[in-house]
Order: C-alpha cells, then sequence, then structure tokens
C-alpha cells in the first residue's frame, strides 16, 4: 500500500507551534504529539517527513538542532511562531463573530415567526369575535389595487357595508397602521376604526398621540380584550348577545351608576362575566366601544 506524505505546510506549522510552547523540546516527545494527530500515517512515513522538516528549518536557522536531540526555537523561529499564534486568534475571532451573527439572525428570525403567529392568530380572534357578533369579516382588505396598501381586517354590517376596520399591532410603525384606517375612514364615512396592540407601553403611547392630534375616531383596543370578548361570548347564547355587548359597553362608558340595573334583562348566570367584561374594558379611552 501507497502513503500519501503529510501536507509539509501543515506538518511546519504544527511542529513550529509544538516547539513554540516550550523553551527546549526533545525529538522523540515532537513526534510522539505528532503522531497523535497523523494516526493514518505509518511511523516509518511519518518520522521520515519530520526528520527531513527539522533538517530543512535548522538550515533556515528557525530551529537549532543540539546534539542530545533536543530541538530549540531560535528568534526567527519564536516570530513565525507568533505569526502562527496570531492567525489561529483571527480565525477563532471570526468563527465567534460568524456564530455570533449566527445567532442574532435565528433570534432576529424567531421574533419575526413569533410576531407573525401573534399577527395572525389576533386576526383570527377577531375574525371568531366578528362570527359570535353575526357578522361576516375579512381579512387582507386591498384598499389600492396591486395590493400596496391592504387593512389587517374589516368587518361588514348591514348591506354589505364596512362597518370595522382593524389594524393589529405588533412590531413596525403604528404610524402606518393609522394612515391605513385613516384611509378607510375616508371612503366608509360611518365605519369604525380600531387599532389592536399587544404592548401597554406602545398602547399609551398611541392613545396619547391620539390625543394630542384630537383624533377621536381612532380607538385604541387591547389584544387581552379581544381574547376576553371571545372568550366571554362564546359562552353566551346568541340571542343574548346583542344585549350582552349592550350592557358591557354602558359598563365601560360609565352610562350607569348601578350596573344591576341593566344586568336584570340578562340571566343570573351572565351577570358576573358581564361585569367582568365592562370593569376590564372601563377605563381605556372608549376602545371597548362600539364593536356591537
Amino acid at each position: 500500500m501507497t502513503y500519501t506524505q503529510p501536507k509539509r505546510g501543515k506538518l511546519r506549522k504544527h511542529v513550529i507551534y509544538l516547539l513554540g510552547k516550550g523553551e527546549k523540546c526533545l525529538e522523540q516527545n515532537l513526534k510522539t504529539e505528532i503522531k497523535a494527530t497523523y494516526t493514518n500515517l505509518p511511523e516509518a512515513v511519518l518520522n521520515s517527513a519530520i526528520d527531513t522538516l527539522l533538517l530543512e528549518l535548522d538550515e533556515s536557522r528557525i530551529v537549532k538542532l543540539e546534539a542530545n536531540h533536543q530541538i530549540t526555537l531560535t528568534e526567527v523561529g519564536q516570530t513565525e511562531y507568533r505569526s502562527i499564534i496570531a492567525q489561529q486568534e483571527l480565525k477563532k475571532r471570526k468563527r465567534t463573530q460568524k456564530s455570533d451573527m449566527k445567532q442574532k439572525e435565528q433570534e432576529i428570525e424567531r421574533k419575526k415567526a413569533a410576531s407573525r403567529y401573534f399577527h395572525e392568530e389576533l386576526k383570527l380572534q377577531l375574525g371568531e369575535l366578528a362570527r359570535l357578533l353575526g357578522k361576516t369579516w375579512k381579512q387582507e382588505h386591498e384598499l389600492v389595487r396591486g395590493g400596496s396598501m391592504i387593512l389587517d381586517l374589516i368587518w361588514y354590517g348591514k348591506r354589505y357595508e364596512i362597518s370595522h376596520a382593524f389594524e393589529v399591532q405588533h412590531r413596525g410603525d403604528w404610524r402606518d397602521a393609522i394612515y391605513r384606517l385613516h384611509a378607510i375612514g375616508k371612503r366608509h364615512r360611518h365605519c369604525k376604526l380600531f387599532v389592536v396592540a399587544y404592548d401597554e407601553k406602545e398602547i399609551r403611547r398611541i392613545q396619547q398621540q391620539l390625543m394630542e392630534a384630537l383624533d377621536t375616531s381612532t380607538k385604541v383596543l387591547r389584544a387581552s380584550q379581544v381574547q376576553d370578548w371571545v372568550s366571554i361570548l362564546g359562552e353566551v347564547p346568541k340571542k343574548f348577545r346583542p344585549k350582552v355587548i349592550s350592557t358591557i359597553n354602558s359598563i365601560a362608558k360609565n352610562k350607569v351608576q348601578d350596573p344591576t340595573t341593566v344586568l336584570s334583562k340578562l340571566p343570573q348566570n351572565l351577570h358576573s362575566p358581564v361585569l367582568v367584561l365592562g370593569i376590564i374594558n372601563s377605563g381605556t379611552g372608549g376602545a371597548s366601544v362600539g364593536l356591537s
């Protein structure tokens, strides 16, 4: 069987690296350490390659071969050793940077995936809420032909007119969402406009900006409110849902001093969830009002 010689450049770096770790090294110890790396080569082939290389390095004054079989790196050899170490550090930094970049990309993609999931999940919940209220709904409503401006979700009222428009805000610029809502509001004057958001800080920021802009047509709705409405209304018989909505809105608007007066027309088992929703939805800047 014919064996190939070890790559000279690789073997040279290996020898200089091992010698650079100590001031002196016995030739036999050097060969033993190198054998641990080149396990696929016969000992005779490897020893011959090392002996040849050491003689070349000695002639180049990179190493000094002493009579007692000790090998020492010269000043020239030490310089080459430091160069090898510097190259290794550079490769290590590049691998670390590449790994960090990959982790960042994975984290960004994870957040994007989570954002897409929450976005789509909330749109489905808004659609379910429309169904519970006896309305039809549509996702991805095209405001401009060609898809350059798309609204997240709309509800239809009587005569198939657009009655409610929703923009789900989860990352991205909320001003773009407001712009799209205003665009549909100009075409459908009686359409109720809602921004639905998750983050409490963002909700307060949007509410503040709307107040400063004297925008009373756009309401901010919490994602948790939508979930609460779907959860409660899903347990309410269909014939009672309009009254439940009206009652909750009255409580949320603080129109009634004594909630029990508006609850009297509902079955006893619905009093508690209606009161809970009314209290939850109160103090939200009117966000819960107008869904019915």
